[in-house]
């Protein structure tokens, strides 16, 4: 027949490609297979790389003591030592407020000290004693400012101590890390042992134990 030829002949070139290709995808998806371990150790080598970086560079340990002298020296240096800046705000806050209370306590004491001297005198023109006639009043008030000026001393210097204080504890708890591994387990009593509560090695006593424990890394 005069068209089989080309029927045959294009049937022939058909099956040639199929066979090319089907040659041609299994040498790519090994070149695919031989190039992905090359590429998983390159990653696997960089990432030993860092952890053996990050293992040698050791954790920075600042020193308690220095922490707390210069902590005394000037409060809040202690704290800029050990690198936590944030708390350095709230140490000046309290001693700015404890030093505020000193100075107007330590105002209104010697305010009512003078008007109650001033009392005894029917011509002083003192306004305090004007408000308050009664000089026991004008002696009470006058021992209360006293009381409270005393107390905002203790107050900041309580504040000044804490502060050195402060900065020595966190200097030793800085790398101080506990585990979240917090973990149930059952086991056999540390008592149990031949002779406490059986003689016999050969049936021991088991008292099941339940209890919690914590690790420290």
């Amino acid at each position: 027949m005069p068209g089989y030829g080309k029927y045959r002949l294009v049937l022939n070139a058909t099956s040639l490609v199929l066979l090319l290709l089907m040659a041609i995808h299994p040498v790519n998806g090994q070149n695919d297979s031989l190039q992905t371990p090359e590429i998983l150790t390159e990653r696997s080598n960089d990432s030993l790389r860092l952890d053996t970086v990050n293992l040698d560079q050791d954790p920075w340990q600042p020193n308690p003591k220095k922490a707390l002298w210069y902590s005394l020296a000037l409060p809040g240096l202690g704290q800029i030592y050990n690198r936590s800046w944030w708390k350095t705000p709230f140490i000046y806050g309290g001693l700015g407020v404890s030093i505020w209370f000193i100075a107007d306590n330590h105002q209104n004491y010697k305010d009512f000290r003078t008007a109650y001297s001033e009392s005894f005198d029917p011509n002083t023109e003192n306004e305090l004693v004007k408000k308050y006639p009664n000089q026991e009043s004008l002696r009470r008030i006058r021992d209360v400012y006293y009381k409270r000026y005393q107390l905002s001393i203790i107050a900041t210097a309580a504040i000044y101590l804490m502060n050195g204080i402060e900065a020595y504890v966190d200097a030793h708890l800085k790398n101080f890390e506990i585990s979240d591994d917090l973990s149930l387990r059952y086991g056999k009593s540390p008592l149990d042992r031949a002779g406490i509560y059986g003689s016999s090695t050969l049936t021991p006593n088991v008292i099941p134990v339940i209890g919690f424990s914590y690790r420290l890394d």
